[in-house]
């Protein structure tokens, strides 16, 4: 009867709970395999056995798990958090991101005290895929530039064509000109190169929960530095403590942190881009 299955699924768990924590990952995958036969509702089963896959690198079936316990229970923050793991470790970057970002949200909305390792894997996807985009663009660029120097190369050409044999000096301003403009394009794409290899927020300069350039900084009691707009959120939405060490923590206790905010200011001023 169901009680019954239900019971000795239970105790399935708890078997590959024992025998993850002894490094037996292949005993404890089939453990919960046959908790999941007996009882395929219980979305805790699914994120246990996708725990144990991705210690053996098992990222689409992790990632199949945790869909099937978001599935049966869409709050799961560790289905979700497991799930960008996996999404990450297969390159799927953007969908990392959403689904890592759904995970901090909420885990804050539910007082689920992670430290920083959703905010840390979720940064870490976001660059990534900045990265990523970054490469396309960089051969991109790259197909660009030889595009144009081989049509400059074949004007050069067609031009020289058109000259008399006799005709040096024509000549040479023709290939003097050709040499300038190369040199020309190919300073304007390094320059392009230099500015975005500065495209990259420096790890203390993110909140340590908004995972967002700060903007107005603040340190709290514990010595950690947040955004005030991500951290009074906290405060009012999950309750009054610190988001990383517990510790209680009111509004009052939070002193603007002036010598980052200038650090902020400054590294705003120059980069540009970080107005888009």
């Amino acid at each position: 009867d169901f009680p019954a299955r239900t019971n000795m699924a239970e105790k399935l768990r708890q078997r590959g709970n024992r025998l993850y924590v002894l490094g037996k990952y292949e005993q404890a995958i089939a453990s919960y395999t046959e908790a999941i036969a007996k009882n395929p509702k219980c979305s805790v089963y699914y994120t246990n056995r996708a725990l144990s896959r991705a210690q053996l690198n098992m990222w689409e079936e992790v990632a199949e798990d945790c869909q099937v316990s978001i599935g049966l229970d869409p709050k799961s923050v560790k289905a979700h958090f497991f799930l960008g793991k996996a999404q990450s470790q297969m390159r799927l970057y953007e969908d990392a991101v959403a689904t890592l970002t759904t995970a901090h949200t909420l885990a804050r909305e539910q007082g689920q005290n992670y430290g920083d390792d959703i905010a840390s894997t979720l940064r870490t996807a976001r660059r990534m895929r900045w990265q990523v985009e970054e490469e396309q663009h960089s051969r991109k660029q790259g197909e660009l530039e030889s595009y144009i120097l081989e049509l400059m190369e074949e004007d050069k050409s067609r031009q020289l064509s058109l000259l008399k044999n006799d005709d040096s000096n024509e000549r040479e301003k023709i290939q003097q000109k050709h040499r300038e403009r190369s040199l020309e394009l190919q300073k304007l794409f390094r320059e392009s190169d230099k500015r975005r290899e500065q495209r990259e927020i420096p790890e203390y300069l993110i909140g340590k929960i908004g995972y967002e350039l700060m903007k107005d900084p603040v340190i709290v009691p514990s010595g950690i530095t947040y955004d005030r707009q991500v951290l009074e959120e906290h405060l009012e939405r999950v309750g009054h403590f610190d988001p990383l060490t517990r510790e209680p923590l009111v509004k009052k206790e939070l002193i603007p942190n002036l010598a980052l905010k200038e650090v902020l200011d400054a590294f705003v001023a120059e980069n540009g881009w970080m107005e888009d």
